[in-house]
């Protein structure tokens, strides 16, 4: 009886064992100390030598809370004799689940209705996205969205006023293990039913554990920590940088833009993504009718996907949970087009990733697939402002529709 309600589509515990068994699985067989997973390991030794893991330019961009994860990982290799680039992986395979879990309870929340809310779970444990940077890429990204997800459960469950300390301490961590997420906050204090001590209190919350953790390590080398952890700037590996660098290089054969371009855009796109996201903010409190704080999510993601260059292949993962609660109809199509863009992406520049340890011969830096890397790359970046686009009209729309509503009700009282 008990296992058949958990295979039903009313229930949750088949998204969650058909996530797990699909991670799992891909993990294992297709898993290969590459890329990420390589620079994880790197981290986990110098932390195991009682090092600063600062001290080595262009490897570590988080705060210290995050540095622990590969050390643990390394260490339970270690005594299982499992194989590093698979154990790396389950700190993610849990937050994916967990995100489920949340997908499932906030979709039963807004629509009542347990079949949708398993519905939307089993498109996340499905997820191409999702499935392609946790089992393959083994990203640790997936964390600090779990952290806001998770603020943003709390935020929403109409005790604001009973949780927001805990919905704080989970966003702190969420800024910890990645700071994009400090771009959520202004959404989170506009949407939340508290008075200005206890917003206050939920900033100075937020930023307590990426703070305390960094003090030491300011003290010993404040310069280092400044160099890697707040003036890093991402890697052009997707966006409309990256659409320039893949036609330089079908026309000249040249993998880097000429010069310092690369670097010129890159500091151009993000001083206009921020002018930009600061607008949205001004127009999120000034204009917006309905405070929504997942608008305020997938808005900002999507505008960081369509103007900032340096978009790492991770980064395609963050919109996933948000949209999936958001919009069921676009995140199908960009999902298609992400995937097609990430699969791309690593045929060219990191093919072990898709095919780890198995006997298939691809050559890495294939001229001929770079064709397919920009027309990929070129779907995913317009489908991205496209959603944009799409999002801020119709909220435009309803802003407009209810101003001359609320207009025409007070000309009919007077």
């Amino acid at each position: 009886m008990k296992l058949k309600k958990i295979i039903s589509l009313r229930h949750p515990g088949l998204a969650v064992v058909l996530a797990i068994g699909l991670r799992v699985l891909l993990s294992w067989v297709f898993g290969i100390q590459v890329a990420d997973i390589e620079q994880f390991h790197w981290m986990a030794n110098i932390i195991a030598s009682s090092e600063n893991i600062f001290n080595t330019p262009g490897l570590f961009h988080y705060t210290p809370i995050a540095m622990f994860l590969p050390f643990w990982c390394l260490r339970i290799s270690e005594f299982t004799n499992l194989p590093f680039h698979f154990v790396i992986k389950w700190p993610t395979i849990i937050a994916d689940v967990c995100i489920l879990i949340l997908i499932w309870k906030l979709t039963l929340q807004r629509t009542g209705s347990k079949n949708v809310a398993s519905l939307s779970a089993l498109f996340y444990a499905i997820n191409p996205v999702s499935l392609l940077i946790t089992c393959f890429h083994g990203s640790y990204n997936i964390i600090f969205i779990l952290f806001s997800l998770f603020s943003y459960a709390l935020m929403s469950s109409g005790s604001d006023s009973r949780f927001y300390k805990l919905a704080a301490l989970s966003f702190g961590l969420a800024i910890g293990f990645r700071g994009f997420a400090v771009l959520f906050l202004p959404f989170f204090l506009m949407t939340a039913d508290l008075d200005w001590k206890k917003k206050l209190n939920f900033v100075l919350i937020s930023g307590f554990p990426s703070v305390i953790t960094l003090i030491p390590f300011l003290l010993v080398d404040y310069q280092a920590v400044l160099r890697d952890t707040f003036m890093y700037s991402g890697v052009i590996d997707f966006g409309w940088i990256a659409l320039a660098r893949s036609y330089w290089f079908v026309n000249s054969g040249n993998y880097y833009l000429p010069g310092t371009l690369g670097n010129e855009l890159l500091s151009v796109s993000k001083f206009a993504f921020l002018i930009l996201y600061v607008l949205l903010i001004i127009y999120f409190y000034f204009r917006a009718r309905r405070k929504n704080l997942l608008w305020g999510f997938v808005t900002t993601i999507l505008l960081f996907y369509s103007i900032y260059g340096g978009i790492s292949a991770q980064y395609l993962v963050w919109l996933v949970p948000f949209a999936t609660l958001f919009d069921h109809h676009w995140i199908k199509v960009y999902s298609i087009f992400a995937t097609l863009a990430l699969i791309n992406f690593y045929l060219f520049y990191f093919p072990k990733i898709l095919f780890g340890n198995m006997p298939i011969f691809w050559q890495e830096l294939n001229p001929d697939v770079m064709i397919y890397v920009l027309i990929s790359n070129f779907f995913f970046w317009g489908i991205c402002l496209i959603w944009l686009s799409k999002i801020i009209q119709q909220s435009i729309q309803i802003d407009n529709s209810t101003k001359k509503q609320t207009i025409f009700a007070q000309t009919e009282k007077s």
